[in-house]
């Protein structure tokens, strides 16, 4: 039991019930302290958790003892494969070469190390975000260049039915008054004579 109340058991890292109601108030905008008394969990306690979350994004309890080199969260494990992956994705790197990048550079030891089944769904998740992220990418950039291209079709139609016409309504009934006065619609009438001509 501790200070405040609350019963755990010492050494051991609190329950995950508790780490996930410190990180649900904390969201809620209540602060470390009155979470440390309504949960009864040491400001300590709390404060770590949060801060851990925060860096990470787990509320998983970090490695006890062991070598402090090897202390490294399965979160920034996870997010160092990924940039070998982004890092060699031109190589088509597997990953058993991954496992063997990871201890070369000291990430993990050969008894905590990934293993490959692990690697390889993490792997094929990381490719099906990529190729969705492609594909929206693509999707949007097909409606910009389907809607540019509409825009300028309109952009045209308008173009044409504001242009201003070539013959005014003067000019062709003008020019059909001239045309009933030509050689072609004009015949002789010889009664009258054969000066005197007949509008058809």
């Amino acid at each position: 039991m501790n200070q405040l109340g609350g019963v755990f058991i010492n050494g051991r890292p609190l329950p995950q019930e508790k780490r996930v109601q410190i990180v649900e108030m904390s969201r809620r905008g209540v602060k470390p302290c009155k979470i440390s008394r309504e949960l009864k969990v040491s400001h300590g306690a709390v404060s770590k958790i949060l801060m851990r979350y925060n860096e990470t994004g787990s509320i998983s309890p970090g490695q006890i003892g062991g070598n402090p080199r090897s202390r490294i969260s399965i979160q920034a494990v996870r997010q160092y494969i990924l940039s070998i992956y982004k890092e060699k994705i031109d190589q088509n790197i597997s990953a058993l070469q991954i496992q063997q990048i990871l201890v070369e550079r000291g990430i993990c030891s050969q008894k905590n190390v990934p293993s490959t089944p692990r690697i390889n769904r993490l792997l094929k998740t990381q490719k099906q975000i990529l190729q969705n992220k492609f594909k929206k990418e693509s999707t949007i950039n097909f409606k910009l260049i389907k809607e540019g291209i509409n825009n300028e079709e309109e952009e045209q139609q308008k173009q044409q039915l504001t242009r201003p016409l070539n013959h005014s309504i003067e000019n062709i009934l003008s020019g059909s008054i001239s045309n009933n006065y030509n050689g072609n619609n004009l015949i002789a009438d010889e009664s009258r004579g054969e000066n005197y001509f007949l509008k058809i």
